[in-house]
């Protein structure tokens, strides 16, 4: 490959580079979900959680009963979250539900 420029002291000068060729970089790896949490190795996708709190908040606003705790809400619905894929999980395994 060549590669010609001119710079203002010699304009007639030529530069010459060589391209080293490499091998190919391996495969792109898939980049990983941010995760609210991990349950039994499934994510629970931070955007989920994010906008299920979002959810939760507009419920009570609109129920009369403000969230004065943020935390304590956000708590609130992960905790309902990782219990919906405990209860999902437990359905694909064939678990059922017993009330005593």
């Amino acid at each position: 490959m060549l590669i010609s420029a001119c710079t203002r002291n010699n304009p007639t000068e030529e530069v010459t580079a060589t391209l080293a060729l490499t091998s190919t970089p391996s495969a792109p790896t898939p980049t990983s979900v941010p995760a609210a949490a991990i349950v039994n190795g499934e994510i629970i996708p931070l955007a989920w959680y994010e906008s299920e709190l979002q959810r939760y908040l507009i419920a009570q606003e609109a129920a009369g009963t403000p969230v004065t705790d943020q935390a304590a809400a956000g708590e609130k619905v992960l905790t309902e979250l990782i219990n919906q894929f405990l209860l999902a999980q437990g359905a694909q395994e064939g678990w059922a539900l017993r009330h005593g």
